[in-house]
């Protein structure tokens, strides 16, 4: 079923800029290749069917716990503006990413990347790899 919800959200992925990490070493960063404890998979996997869009950020850090990333959005013609300004931001659930750039088959990501408008409310839900 959870997968069911997550395929119904599956989508294009707004591309994003200015990425932070939360991560497992020290200065912040993720390393690579990265796989979730299954305690952490579990946490996001079963609580993606708690979400809905419109909940504040706050509430979904409750559900889910810290973000792996946060990124800035921005609107599709503004990618390659460096002045733009973000239209709102996502938070990225990481359960699987085994190098940190690359092509999409090179990443082989698995995660849950939700996008909040600037007024912290959830606007849409897309997962990854599910």
């Amino acid at each position: 079923m959870k997968y069911i919800l997550l395929a119904i959200f599956l989508g294009s992925i707004i591309p994003t800029i200015g990425c932070s990490f939360i991560g497992d070493k020290p200065d912040g960063g993720i390393d690579y290749p990265y796989y979730a404890s299954q305690e952490r998979r579990d946490t996001i996997e079963n609580g993606c069917g708690e979400l809905r869009t419109g909940m504040y950020s706050d509430e979904v850090k409750g559900i889910l716990g810290e973000p792996d990333e946060v990124n800035d959005t921005l609107r599709p013609e503004d990618i390659l503006n460096k002045n733009a300004e973000p239209v709102g931001y996502s938070y990225v659930y990481l359960i699987q990413r085994l190098c940190e750039t690359g092509s999409v088959d090179e990443r082989d990501e698995i995660l849950l990347r939700l996008h909040f408008d600037l007024e912290n409310k959830l606007t849409r839900i897309d997962g990854v790899g599910f």
